[in-house]
């Protein structure tokens, strides 16, 4: 059983983009170096699971999707990873001493995140915060378990579509309320400036935005947006048959 000639000595990976292969070699080969039953090694033939490898390897490198393990003519083992592509940028809301001290992280297209990401200034990625949770490792935790992933973003490409708004980072805070920080309404910009669109997760999406339509639609609003586009602050529609949309007065206003 220990004779070389039933050891699997021959690695290949294929399939990974990001991934540094000498790394997920490394970690193969001290799998394939355990002893089974403490006398013959995990790279024997007869003794090697994929299944197990293929856990392993999955648990140790988290950006990995889909992941296959076989045996080439008894003497090679073929690895095909599938990796997580970036999706959308998830932050934790908290106290930063400056804002390259963000912590982020990349979520795939099911919503788990799978790597810290690096700052990111301007609008490369859509800034989505979070309220910082109780665990100890934010990597390998499904944002579907608290929000409605794919609904959510359903969601947001409409309002951006077809209300002509740019959305610039979005909120989840306590009591399930979120807020979208808007960076244009219109032909107006909103820099260094809080406009924020308000709403409670808990409402259904096609209420939501039948809210908002209202909003804008509203003539009031719309003279008062045309007149004084800079001066908006707030689109509120987290309440049951009530809208609320707030604008700097006047006697704040700087010349």
């Amino acid at each position: 059983m220990n004779h070389s000639f039933l050891r699997l000595d021959t690695i290949k990976i294929q399939g990974q983009r990001t991934l540094i292969e000498t790394d997920i070699i490394i970690e193969v080969q001290n799998y394939l170096t355990q002893k089974n039953l403490m006398v013959f090694p995990q790279s024997n033939i007869f003794l090697f699971n994929g299944n197990i490898l293929e856990r392993r390897l999955t648990e140790q490198f988290p950006k990995i999707s889909d992941i296959d393990v076989s045996i080439h003519n008894a003497e090679e083992i073929i690895i095909t990873i599938g990796e997580r592509s970036a999706h959308s940028l998830w932050c934790i809301n908290q106290e930063y001493e400056s804002v390259f001290d963000e912590e982020c992280y990349f979520a795939d297209q099911d919503g788990i995140l799978y790597a810290r990401a690096p700052y990111f200034s301007g609008n490369i990625y859509l800034k989505l915060f979070i309220l910082p949770q109780d665990i100890e490792d934010y990597i390998g935790m499904n944002i579907n378990s608290q929000i409605d992933f794919d609904n959510l973003f359903d969601f947001l490409y409409e309002l951006e579509s077809d209300y002509s708004l740019r959305i610039e980072r979005i909120y989840f805070d306590e009591f399930d309320d979120v807020r979208i920080k808007l960076a244009r309404v219109g032909n107006t910009l909103y820099q260094n400036q809080d406009v924020f669109i308000l709403y409670n997760s808990l409402d259904d999406y096609e209420t939501i935005l039948r809210n908002i339509r209202i909003t804008l639609g509203f003539d009031k609003f719309k003279d008062t947006l045309r007149d004084r586009p800079q001066s908006l602050e707030s689109i509120d529609v987290r309440f049951d048959g009530r809208i609320f949309y707030t604008f700097t007065p006047i006697e704040n206003e700087s010349d």
